[in-house]
């Protein structure tokens, strides 16, 4: 479960998830990771997504980075 967090694990920059399976939420709040259930709900500018989820969901995941990314550069002029 949570392959890319394990692979991940030796990171040494800021790690969050976005989830909102309430289930999943909390195994994933035991391996010390922030969980949100928007990208948008994350308040630092974000480096790097990883997407895996079905492709249906995958344009909406795309359109709230894209989002994200421009709040973030708005706010940093």
């Amino acid at each position: 479960n949570f392959l890319w967090l394990h692979t991940l694990s030796t990171f040494r920059g800021k790690l969050y998830s976005v989830q909102i399976d309430p289930k999943v939420i909390e195994k994933i709040k035991t391996l010390g990771v922030e969980n949100y259930t928007s990208l948008l709900d994350i308040l630092e500018p974000i480096e790097l997504v990883v997407v895996a989820v079905p492709g249906v969901v995958a344009p909406k995941i795309l359109e709230d980075y894209l989002q994200k990314r421009v709040a973030d550069q708005e706010e940093n002029q």
